[in-house]
């Protein structure tokens, strides 16, 4: 998400720092490992928007890296949601259907839906390969400039003000913004330390 997101910007003109807090392709964060869900379906149609959008810049990616990076699989809602992903799919063109629980259970022998008369099949869910992808970007340079800091940045505060502090032996010149979900954006700098 943040490479992406800096990239993103960057390709808008905003001159763009990333500051990752562990090395490059760590364990730690939500893209890491083989794979991550990509889905279309949502209750919400801004949510299936964003979905499409974001099917556009996979296949861009894919385009530039050479390899497939998002496999469409399909995928298959049920419950009381799935009435809602529906109507959200429709009004944003994105095509769906409705299977008997009977027939999503032919096909998909693996899955047991008891008690479920009928479940939305939607095609365009697939699966992300979330390694594959963090290497592609880092091979096409996507970013402006990247730079591992072996040093550690120390970041100090509460939900409602943290800072981003470097250690005294780090000097770093940059604007920054700071995204959290739930709170507004910080803008702030940080300055070298004075020699």
């Amino acid at each position: 998400m943040g490479s992406a997101a800096a990239r993103s910007l960057g390709e808008r003109g905003v001159d763009t720092v990333l500051l990752e807090q562990f090395r490059v392709g760590h364990v730690r964060g939500s893209s890491h490992g083989a794979g991550r869900i990509f889905r279309f379906s949502y209750q919400e149609p801004d949510y299936v928007r964003l979905a499409i959008r974001a099917r556009e810049v996979w296949r861009g990616l894919e385009e530039r890296a050479g390899e497939e990076l998002l496999i469409e699989t399909g995928g298959i809602d049920s419950g009381p949601g799935a009435e809602e992903c529906a109507v959200a799919l429709e009004a944003c063109g994105v095509p769906g259907e409705w299977w008997s629980a009977r027939e999503a259970e032919d096909r998909f022998p693996g899955v047991s839906l008891e008690g479920q008369e009928r479940v939305l099949w939607h095609p365009r869910t697939g699966v992300c390969l979330a390694d594959r992808t963090v290497a592609a970007k880092l091979s096409l340079r996507e970013l402006p400039m990247i730079a591992e800091l072996e040093l550690p940045l120390l970041l100090i505060g509460t939900q409602h003000v943290p800072q981003l502090r470097p250690l005294p032996h780090l000097v770093v010149a940059a604007p920054i913004s700071i995204l959290r979900p739930g709170f507004p954006p910080i803008i702030s700098t940080i300055s070298p330390k004075p020699s």
